[in-house]
């Protein structure tokens, strides 16, 4: 059936089944498509969101298919009928669905990456509140997804493909040995997509965002006002008390998310919380925190964890389990003390 055809049927109320399948499959595929060509690109890690592409393809097109009382898809009518689909070609009608689907997929994917990890919402807030500051920086909405590029250069170099993830954090990550702020990190940014000349001119703000959380936590693993007690024996052992009271309420608070929805095992799980004591240990309260990496604190509780797996599957959720102890130590520590 054409598209024209089958659209026309789709903005009726309660329309044929074959035709809803037909078009549930035609969007998936675009889905899917989609997504790999961010998986290739390095924008996007299925496994942080625990799903294959094509399960993760269908749970962003889900939104379109939402019925009303009388049976509509709201979404899709109301995309549809801002124009005459009756005046435009097959192509064109296929690239306005393109359009729509690649709409759908992104805000299904910043919903779920502030769900997973909420920190990234308040980076995302950061970068946009921080563009002001930035000069020949600005964000643009391409296809959906939201894109900073370099004034005059938008287009430049369009048939180069996208800065890979890893040379970006690479770059980022040489330039700084100490705690930045993200205003520091986007400027830095914006001058390697300015300097640079083997990758296009822009980059997607969703990708900047989870790349800076990343260097966030490598880079600020001490909290420079944390609030130590003045007695020092007393912080000895109330410091490895609540950094043990800190660890466990974090563990209780995040099994469901990561153990309950088979994120990864129980027994991987657990592993990571005497590490987390072991690296809160290590800076608080014996302050040589920087002479192991997290990946060796984390061997120690868990032989089976090779660099590979960790860096692939396991860094980022630690990272950010580290992240939430530490916080918790330190309102622990404000509180008692």
């Amino acid at each position: 059936m054409q598209l024209t055809n089958l659209l026309t049927q789709l903005k009726k109320p309660s329309p044929p089944a074959t035709d809803v399948r037909q078009f549930v499959r035609l969007c998936h595929n675009i889905a899917r498509t989609y997504l790999n060509q961010k998986v290739i690109t390095g924008r996007l890690d299925p496994q942080f969101f625990a799903l294959s592409v094509d399960d993760l393809a269908m749970d962003c097109i889900a939104s379109l298919f939402e019925r009303n009382d009388r049976g509509e898809f709201v979404r899709i009518k109301c995309y549809f009928n801002s124009f005459d689909i009756n005046e435009l070609s097959e192509e064109i009608l296929f690239a306005r669905t393109r359009r729509l689907v690649f709409g759908a997929i992104n805000d299904e994917l910043f919903r779920l990456y502030k769900l997973e990890d909420p920190s990234l919402g308040n980076v995302i807030r950061c970068i946009k509140a921080g563009l002001k500051f930035i000069p020949d920086l600005f964000a643009e909405r391409i296809d959906g997804e939201v894109w900073l590029y370099i004034e005059h250069k938008k287009s430049a170099y369009a048939d180069l493909p996208v800065m890979p993830f890893d040379y970006i954090y690479v770059m980022l990550n040489q330039r700084f040995k100490a705690k930045v702020s993200v205003r520091q990190l986007i400027r830095e940014f914006a001058d390697i997509l300015k300097t640079q000349r083997n990758y296009r001119k822009r980059y997607p703000l969703i990708g900047l965002a989870y790349l800076i959380r990343i260097l966030h936590t490598a880079l600020a693993d001490v909290e420079d006002d944390f609030p130590y007690p003045a007695d020092v024996s007393m912080r000895v052992n109330e410091l490895c008390r609540l950094i043990r009271e800190s660890s466990r309420k974090v563990k209780d608070r995040m099994e469901y998310q990561y153990v309950v929805r088979n994120k990864f095992p129980r027994k991987t799980y657990n592993s990571f919380f005497p590490a987390i004591e072991s690296i809160l240990t290590a800076q608080y309260v014996k302050n040589d925190g920087f002479d192991r990496s997290f990946f060796e604190h984390i061997k120690s509780y868990n032989s089976g964890m090779s660099p590979v797996k960790y860096d692939e599957k396991y860094r980022k959720f630690f990272e950010y389990l580290v992240k939430l102890s530490r916080e918790e130590l330190i309102k622990k520590i404000r509180k008692d003390f």
